[in-house]
């Protein structure tokens, strides 16, 4: 099965506007990854919820993916407005602190310690806001302070847990086993039957005599952002309908890591997997310079505002907290993630090249997956180390 996202990221990205991908900056990259495998200093530390993350020898086959399904349905903005992270005290009283994502596994791994049956279908079908603002409390003596998002989260979960019932049994064993061991299968299942998982939009056609982002007529990011770029979705009209599917491939991808591709996690087709696209890994891809923003919308990120729309010539003064969110859908968040997916397909072809035709062995093959999770990891332990904004998107896509 072909799986649509490349196919939308290779259109998006030859007629990006305002982001490109940087075949120097990967084959860089790829030189600079290398060379940390053979100094051994490209293992990242050990993340603080590694513990939490259950195995099927400890916790059977079906609760783990039971448990894989319930992360990756609410795994999406854990951040706040003005950039800080949801935070979970666990254990309570403990002092330490879980931020974000990390925060959102250690809500799980304390609903498992309190038996709340969270990981059931019918329980997740009848979740209330109440149940759920309980579950994502920061602590016992904080109650009050919870995740973003909460209703929705509670929409979110209450189709999760109906569609599993009513077209499933309730199972999400026989969800998966209904795939015929194909991640894309998979991913476009849960694209067709939850509505949370439908991560698409549309993007203009190009005209007819309009050369594309690597015709040698086009000058890359000639064009200041015009608003409607960042504060509107792309119509359906002289569009294409284009694929991302972030939340829905991370589901077949995190079965296939956590089972090491055996029983629930085998798939014939894991290599097909994309990036998934979020707004980490596209700050680490531009950190690399294997994306390349154009200046307009490197100013855009930063906050400079009038400059980014052509309005003055100075830049002024930064202010990343200033920076227009990107509404989901729009041109500029579209670009960004396909020229991330594609940036990433070329990365990992690449490497593999490198692998095949050295003598020494330097290494072994990777998948999009593998270098999706290493370049996610990485940023988040270095995150104080990137001058490059990440893009901010309040979305229920990631």
């Amino acid at each position: 099965m072909i799986n649509p996202v490349h196919t939308s990221s290779a259109f998006i990205s030859a007629h990006s506007k305002h982001v490109t991908v940087s075949r120097d900056g990967c084959l860089e990259f790829v030189n600079w990854y290398i060379e940390e495998n053979k100094k051994q200093t490209d293992k990242l530390p050990k993340e603080p919820i590694s513990d939490f993350i259950p195995t099927p020898a400890k916790f059977g086959d079906e609760r783990t993916a039971e448990w894989t399904f319930f992360l990756d349905v609410l795994n999406f903005s854990f951040f706040w407005d003005d950039g800080s992270s949801y935070i979970v005290e666990y254990p309570n009283g403990s002092g330490t602190r879980f931020l974000g994502y990390w925060g959102h596994i250690a809500a799980m791994q304390r609903a498992l310690d309190e038996n709340i049956p969270f990981l059931s279908a019918k329980w997740m079908s009848e979740c209330t806001v109440d149940d759920l603002r309980k579950f994502y409390r920061e602590s016992d003596d904080h109650p009050e302070n919870v995740c973003p998002l909460v209703e929705t989260r509670v929409q979110v979960l209450n189709e999760a847990g109906k569609v599993l019932l009513t077209e499933f049994e309730g199972s999400v064993t026989k969800m998966i086993l209904s795939c015929n061991r194909s991640a894309v299968a998979l991913s476009m299942l849960l694209s067709d039957r939850f509505s949370s998982f439908r991560d698409i939009g549309y993007y203009p056609r190009p005209l007819d005599n309009q050369p594309s982002s690597h015709s040698p007529t086009k000058k890359f990011g000639e064009s200041p952002i015009i608003p409607t770029e960042w504060n509107s979705p792309v119509s359906s009209a002289d569009a294409e309908r284009v694929f991302f599917h972030k939340r829905a491939q991370i589901f077949p991808a995190d079965l296939w890591n956590t089972f090491k591709n055996t029983r629930l996690g085998e798939f014939t087709d894991i290599d097909a997997i994309s990036m998934f696209a979020d707004y980490r890994v596209p700050q680490v891809l531009a950190h690399f310079r294997c994306i390349q923003y154009s200046p307009f919308l490197d100013a855009l990120l930063r906050g400079q505002v009038d400059y980014a729309c052509g309005k003055t010539k100075e830049r002024g003064i930064e202010d990343i907290s200033k920076a227009p969110e990107l509404v989901s859908g729009c041109l500029l968040e579209e670009e960004i993630r396909a020229c991330s997916i594609e940036a990433l397909r070329l990365v990992v072809e690449l490497l593999n090249e490198k692998v095949e035709t050295s003598s020494a062995g330097i290494m072994k093959k990777m998948n999009q997956v593998e270098m999706d999770f290493y370049l996610w990891g990485w940023g988040k332990f270095n995150i104080n180390t990137m001058t490059i904004p990440a893009h901010k998107t309040r979305t229920t896509f990631y």
